[in-house]
């Protein structure tokens, strides 16, 4: 019996990460956040932020970052996703092709691989530009760090611009 309290504590715990992910924690920002038409970057598959009143946009290599909406609404085959993301292994906002970055820009920006590119900036050089030229003039609102035993998933960053001219 004593040796199944450690692994009955083990599964307790990632029941509680799975239950309390950092990405649902970032969705219930935004839909507390963030007024109604406002233009929202997520890097996750934020499907429960599609029937809410923003507009949602989705970073998808070559195609840049694209509505979420029409995306779903068309059924995209995944054929067709993975020439978009041109080979590349991560759908993010850091493979988003440098010509299309600025149909990426958003009010706020909810990241999930931002620290990846911020803490290996020699080795993601110019993935880390992206990111930074995104988030220049933004102000940092929430982060959402995993916790073990608590909250599983990526540290989740929300950047908020101010309203006006991108």
């Amino acid at each position: 019996m004593l040796l199944m309290v450690p692994m009955l504590q083990a599964a307790q715990h990632r029941a509680a990460e799975r239950a309390n992910d950092t990405r649902q924690l970032a969705s219930a920002w935004i839909r507390t956040h963030a007024p109604p038409g406002s233009t929202v970057l997520v890097e996750h598959s934020a499907i429960d932020l599609v029937s809410g009143p923003w507009n949602l946009l989705f970073p998808l290599g070559s195609a840049g970052c694209i509505d979420a909406r029409k995306l779903l609404a068309r059924n995209i085959r995944y054929a067709e996703a993975e020439t978009l993301r041109s080979g590349r292994p991560v759908v993010d906002l850091g493979n988003v092709d440098l010509p299309r970055l600025d149909g990426c820009r958003a009010r706020y920006l909810v990241l999930s691989h931002y620290d990846r590119y911020r803490d290996d900036r020699t080795h993601y050089a110019s993935e880390w530009r992206r990111y930074a030229a995104l988030t220049q003039g933004s102000t940092l609102r929430q982060v959402i760090d995993p916790a073990p035993g608590l909250r599983g998933g990526p540290a989740v960053y929300i950047f908020e611009r101010v309203p006006g001219p991108l």
